[in-house]
């Protein structure tokens, strides 16, 4: 974030705590969205369960990175550090 959204980080008065608690938001939205998901598919192949499981989780977690830190912190400059037109 300091990289590619300088602005808005260095507006954060206690980046320790304001880190802890985007962490939080985030567990917290995974955790919800793979209950919005529902039970996981009943199948007799453990393989297949392991992968159905962590495809599930895969997602859920881009979906919170996505919710809680992508949307709170566009981006504001490209990797080589210059300004994005918005």
């Amino acid at each position: 974030m300091e990289k590619y959204a300088p602005k808005r980080y260095s507006k954060i008065q206690n980046p320790e705590t304001y880190f802890q608690d985007l962490l939080n938001q985030l567990h917290q939205t995974q955790t919800d969205l793979l209950e919005d998901m529902g039970p996981e598919p009943e199948t007799a192949d453990p393989m297949k369960i392991i992968g159905q499981h962590r495809a599930r989780v895969a997602q859920a977690r881009e979906l919170a990175w996505e919710r809680i830190v992508t949307e709170s912190f566009p981006a504001e400059v490209d990797e080589t550090g210059q300004p994005l037109e918005h």
